[in-house]
């Protein structure tokens, strides 16, 4: 783990000021375990995956294209879910490296993830069942703040 001093760089002050934070909020960086990048970076992936394949079936409205975007959905829930069973290994208790990683994973999939996937699952449930189905930016979950 990798921290130094806590400084607001102007980097950092970019996004405290989209996310309506002081400018002087210390911003401290760190380097994440090689066991979290090797949950976290899958999980990325399996989002970028499904955000092709459901623009794909979005595209073209192909009986095909909405498998993969199914699959690709099924997989992107398989990486959570890992990623749920990894913060769970993670001994809080007495080390910070894993308290934050925990900390940070356990936000990212409740405040983020979970709503994505849920939003997901219902709308590919409803094309399932033959509903016609407009999705507009704005309803769908943010899975990252840009």
């Amino acid at each position: 783990m990798t921290t130094g001093k806590p400084v607001t760089r102007l980097e950092h002050a970019r996004h405290l000021k989209q996310a309506g934070l002081p400018l002087n909020t210390p911003v401290e960086d760190r380097t994440f375990s090689a066991a979290y990048s090797k949950h976290w970076l899958p999980l990325m992936d399996a989002h970028a995956a499904f955000m092709r394949a459901i623009g794909e079936f979005s595209d073209t409205q192909a009986p095909g294209k909405l498998t993969l975007a199914k699959r690709r959905l099924a997989a992107l829930d398989a990486a959570t879910a890992r990623c749920v069973d990894f913060m769970s290994e993670l001994d809080t208790s007495d080390a910070e490296q894993d308290m934050h990683e925990a900390a940070l994973l356990q936000f990212f999939i409740t405040e983020r993830a979970l709503p994505f996937l849920e939003f997901w699952e219902n709308a590919v449930a409803a094309v399932d069942a033959g509903t016609a189905l407009t999705i507009n930016l704005g309803d769908i979950p943010r899975w990252t703040d840009e």
